[in-house]
């Protein structure tokens, strides 16, 4: 099981690249509506959302298992939500989350934003519509936050 990291930038390039390989898998659906559910339906196929796929890639749970945030410890449960709130655009509330974690990443995140170097809120092209518009968004935020040292 890997560590996950402190910074939000890491937490998505962590994320996308889990993806990447759930979407690869004949194992997996990516439904982001879904933490990840276990083997579901007559097919077998585990639902994962973002952070689900990190549940599934990086801490290694089985896709037999159905998993939320609630069944990690606390920094490890915080961070799965932050690449919720990332995911869904939702900066503020990412940053709020990162308490408890990281002091340092969370203030140094929440003054960004206090600033004005960063909105509360962006637009991510949902998942469901373009995958590819998904993916670029994710990874400008994840640009972003690196020239911020986040």
């Amino acid at each position: 099981m890997k560590e996950l990291p402190d910074k939000p930038s890491e937490l998505i390039r962590l994320a996308l690249g889990d993806l990447e390989k759930v979407e690869d898998s004949p194992m997996y659906e990516v439904d982001m509506n879904l933490w990840h559910t276990g083997l579901n339906g007559k097919f077998g196929i585990c639902h994962v959302c973002l952070a689900g796929a990190v549940i599934a890639s990086s801490l290694q749970h089985h896709n037999e298992d159905w998993v939320t945030p609630a069944h990690f410890n606390i920094p490890d449960k915080r961070k799965l939500i932050v690449i919720d709130h990332l995911r869904r655009g939702k900066l503020l509330e990412a940053a709020t989350e990162l308490n408890g974690i990281s002091i340092k990443e969370k203030d140094s995140f929440i003054d960004a934003i206090e600033q004005n170097l960063l909105p509360e809120n962006i637009v991510i092209t949902y998942y469901e519509i373009n995958k590819k518009f998904f993916k670029r968004d994710m990874n400008n935020l994840a640009f972003s936050l690196e020239l911020l040292g986040l």
